[in-house]
Formats: C-alpha cells, structure tokens, sequence
C-alpha cells in the first residue's frame, strides 16, 4: 500500500513542479451583521461599489495540485510525520496568538477504500484537541471529500503542520521531505528564497 502526498499550496500560491499559475482559496461564510438600509441612489455608496469593482477582480480556482506516490514505509516520510506530531504543542501555541500575516495549515490523511491521501487543511482553528479546516486541495486519487469541504482531525493524527510568513515556513516537514525526493531538474524550478524555520 502506498500514500500519496501532494505536493504544496501555499495560501494563494500553487507551488508545483513547474507550476507559476497563482490560485487563491476563498471561504465564504453568512454574516451575523446587522442590516443597514442605504438610499438606492447614495452618492456615496455607489461611489464606494464602483471603486471596488473596478478595482477587484478575483478568479476562485480549484488548485491543480502534483500527487507524489510515497511508499508507506519510506522511512524519512514516517520520521517527518512523527516529528509532526511530536512538535504539534508548538503549532498550538503559536496558533493561539497568531500574527496577522501569518497562515496556519495542518494536514491529514484522507482513506477512501483502498486510496490513501494525505492533503493541507487551510485556514484551521482548534476546539479542543480537534483542528478544524477547509480542505485547500484538490482530490488526486480519493473521491470522498473536495477543494473547500470543511473536515476535522484530532492534534495526534495529523500528518504535519505548517506556518508560512511571507517567504518563512515553520513546519512543513513533510514537504522538506518531497522536496529533497524530487529529481534536481524539478527540484531546480521550486522558488528558492524559501526559508524553512524551526519554532
């Protein structure tokens, strides 16, 4: 049996083997705010509504994420994974008194029959010992849950844990892993002013 892992989306950018097209993961939830009523003719409303449609324009895309087949027993994979979890207490706390440019993802394994997945849940909150996350890739091989379902993982099952800063990454051991795996030719088109950090 194998595990698949893919590859990396982080947080408005697709990284992938010569991979420069951007996509951008949007949640959209129903407000709890109070109704307003404005004049159907507001100057200033309308004003405000034309600036921000000429100045937005925002394509949600479903990532085209690599799936990379990894043997189950591959030993440095199993070592990543547990130092994922072994360090997860730190992901916590930083989690817990997060910087506003700062993004935090934790990744589970998916199973659907015999199809093993392991995929980035982003953004994610804790309740408890739950991480609660919006899936932030697309399926490659199993077929019960998509781009954008909401799913859950316990602290200890998880598979890694990522934060990213600008170009910082805490985390991520797994990726490290794919990475150092990749043949020098794809590993070459990878961004290099990645810096990968320890909390």
């Amino acid at each position: 049996m194998r595990n698949a892992f893919l590859l990396l989306v982080l947080f408005g950018t697709a990284m992938a083997v010569g991979c420069t097209e951007m996509t951008y993961s949007v949640e959209v939830q129903e407000p709890d705010d109070p109704v307003i009523d404005v004049a159907e003719d507001d100057v200033d409303m309308n004003a405000a509504i034309d600036k921000a449609q000429a100045t937005v324009d925002v394509e949600v895309q479903e990532p085209d994420d690599p799936v990379i087949d990894v043997a189950e027993d591959d030993v440095d994979m199993n070592a990543a994974i547990d130092k994922a979890r072994a360090t997860v207490d730190k992901f916590i706390e930083a989690l817990n008194q997060p910087e506003s440019e700062r993004d935090f993802s934790v990744k589970l394994l998916i199973t659907d029959g015999d199809a093993h997945e392991h995929m980035w849940l982003t953004p994610v909150r804790l309740e408890g010992t739950t991480f609660i996350g919006v899936l932030n890739n697309k399926p490659g091989l199993v077929s019960n849950v998509e781009f954008g379902d909401e799913l859950k993982v316990e602290k200890d099952q998880i598979s890694d844990w990522m934060i990213v800063d600008g170009k910082k990454i805490w985390g991520a051991y797994t990726l490290r892993v794919l990475m150092e795996k990749l043949p020098p030719e794809e590993r070459a088109t990878m961004p290099r002013s990645l810096e990968f950090l320890e909390l």
